[in-house]
Parts: C-alpha cells; structure tokens; sequence
C-alpha cells in the first residue's frame, strides 16, 4: 500500500504531504472536515500535513489525522493524490481512505478552530479546494 516515493525523503523539491479521507459510521457514513482560518480567511478541507524526517506516506497521514482531528484511524486503502503549488515549490498530498477506531475529545489548536463528521455530499459543497471536492466526488461514485 505504500505510495511512490518520487524524489526520497530528504528531497528540496517538492514538498510532501499526507493526508485521510477519514470515516465514521454513526445513524450514517460521515467524512472528517476540518476548519481553519488560512491567511485570514476561512478554510474547509481534508485532514493533512507535511511528512516528518523519514516519516513515510502512511505513518505521516495516521499522525496528521490524530493531530487535526483527535481521531485515531486505520488507513484502509488509497484514497488519492493531489498536486499544486505553495509559492513556486510543488506540494504533492497523498490521501488514504481511513476508518475512525477512536475518537478522543477535540481540542481547538493554532491549526484547526473545529472538526466537523459530514455526509459526503455536504462534504464535497463544503470543501475550499477543488482537488479535494474531486477526491469526495470520487467516493461519492464508489458508494452508489
């Protein structure tokens, strides 16, 4: 389940991240969202966050989760891969298609003001970025 390892972990040129499109099943399927203030404006988006040291894809999107969402969660598949630019250095993300085994109580940090568990629908109109809208739309067609 490993993903591609393109430029090796102490490569400058890109900047890697890993991220979850994390689950609950509750009365239904429900998607983690987080919510941040980014450069002064509000932001919803997946749970995600840069690669640590030698980190690998899979460990930095379990510790990133937990760190975002204080939900501790299995990675059960790929999910999918986004790329873009921060400035002139590209950014490639790699999400995991994860379930929520524990959820402990959140806390608001510098990062993220609120978690939210949606139903995939509200969640594609809710999500800021496009590319993550696709990752959902995506699932929203594997689970009709």
């Amino acid at each position: 389940m490993t993903a591609p390892d393109a430029a090796g972990p102490a490569s400058p040129q890109f900047i890697r991240a890993a991220g979850g499109l994390v689950w609950r099943s509750r009365e239904r399927r429900e998607l983690a969202v987080i919510y941040r203030d980014l450069h002064q404006r509000d932001e919803c988006c997946l749970p995600k966050g840069k690669l640590d040291g030698d980190e690998d894809w899979e460990q930095a999107a379990v510790r990133e989760v937990l760190e975002e969402t204080c939900c501790q969660a299995a990675i059960q598949g790929f999910g999918g891969l986004l790329h873009y630019y921060v400035g002139v250095r590209p950014k490639v993300v790699v999400y995991f298609e994860m379930v929520a085994l524990e959820e402990l109580p959140f806390r608001p940090s510098a990062e993220v003001r609120e978690v939210r568990w949606l139903a995939l629908a509200d969640a594609q109109r809710q999500l800021t970025h496009a590319g993550e809208r696709d990752l959902v739309r995506g699932l929203r067609a594997e689970s009709d």
